[in-house]
């Protein structure tokens, strides 16, 4: 069987496993993070800061280079790495909550970028805008604990273990931001109104609709569902030969962008790696083809719309 790639080296909230005191007082700290970022949440015009250059300078490679009609424009300043400078923030204005609350991997914001070390905006300028997934630990699930072994569950994951994944996906994937992938500019530290120092993703703003959304506001045109569907297919394949396996294929994980033109098919993006499983495609035992799961997330998401059974019929058949 092939290795998965170790992208979890270590973790900022370390504790005893088997130990059901060292359990308690992890979690005991955590319930005193959240009363705080619950007393302190974070509301639009907040503004969130950091310095110095990307966490993990590998997710901001991104394909300039146009290869497919639905190809992107990066926002070039953000390709470029911020000065060390204490006196030249990289300054986010929170604009809307896309998805926010406890029990999230992620509190995910549309935001303007409102300062950076390379630019400074003025009035006049058009908005900037990104979305900032801040990986805030104390609103993340809690751990399990496992009343019969008195410890906490050990499938629990840290949320820097969550931002690792993504920022690895990225990095293997990086050939597809801009076209299936929205891009990713950099994993950064920011401290939000509460106190808590977390990790922020900041990536491209998709302007699109949920997969849901489009499938139903479509449902009586073939032809547009049909050249989604085929869209997705011819993407969702170039995952498994670098060894992705997303594992959270949803109709909210996939962000469609209308098509400009009659002539032009929709264009799918797909977000939200946090989960994926990540198989390490130099092993000599590896085989992509192994990796289907993407694809049959996929089909069983489809089977879900009475509108698009014929198509999946219609492309099993073909197969």
């Amino acid at each position: 069987m092939a290795r998965l790639i170790e992208v979890t080296p270590e973790t900022s909230w370390k504790f005893n496993w088997k130990s059901s005191k060292s359990c308690g007082r992890a979690l005991e700290d955590l319930l005193e993070l959240r009363e705080k970022a619950l007393d302190n949440p974070l509301k639009a015009d907040d503004t969130l800061s950091c310095y110095g250059p990307s966490l993990f300078p590998c997710t901001i490679k991104c394909n300039t280079t146009p290869t497919s009609p639905s190809y992107r424009t990066p926002i070039s300043l953000l390709l470029e790495p911020p000065r060390n400078d204490l006196n030249s923030p990289l300054v986010l204005r929170l604009v809307q909550p896309l998805q926010t609350g406890t029990d999230c991997f992620g509190q995910v914001w549309k935001c303007h970028v409102i300062a950076h070390p390379n630019f400074r905006s003025s009035a006049d300028s058009p908005p900037i805008t990104v979305v900032l997934k801040l990986y805030q630990q104390s609103l993340a699930p809690l751990p399990a604990w496992e009343v019969m072994c008195r410890r906490v569950t050990e499938r629990y994951c840290p949320i820097d273990h969550v931002a690792r994944r993504e920022d690895k996906a990225s990095e293997l994937l990086s050939n597809l931001q801009g076209t299936f992938l929205p891009y990713s500019y950099g994993i950064y530290e920011f401290e939000p109104p509460c106190g808590e120092k977390s990790w922020g993703h900041i990536t491209e703003f998709i302007d699109g609709l949920t997969f849901g959304d489009f499938v139903m506001a479509h449902k009586d045109n073939r032809m547009v569902l049909e050249q989604l569907f085929t869209s997705f297919m011819r993407d969702i394949v170039k995952l498994g030969p670098q060894g992705i396996e997303h594992d959270d294929i949803r109709q909210d994980n996939i962000l469609v962008i209308p098509s400009s033109s009659p002539s032009s098919p929709p264009s799918p993006v797909l977000i939200d790696f946090g989960s994926s499983v990540i198989w390490d495609c130099t092993d000599p035992e590896f085989d992509s083809q192994s990796l289907y799961r993407n694809l049959q997330e996929f089909l069983w998401l489809c089977d879900e719309y009475d509108c698009l059974k014929d198509i999946v019929e219609a492309w099993q058949e073909q197969e």
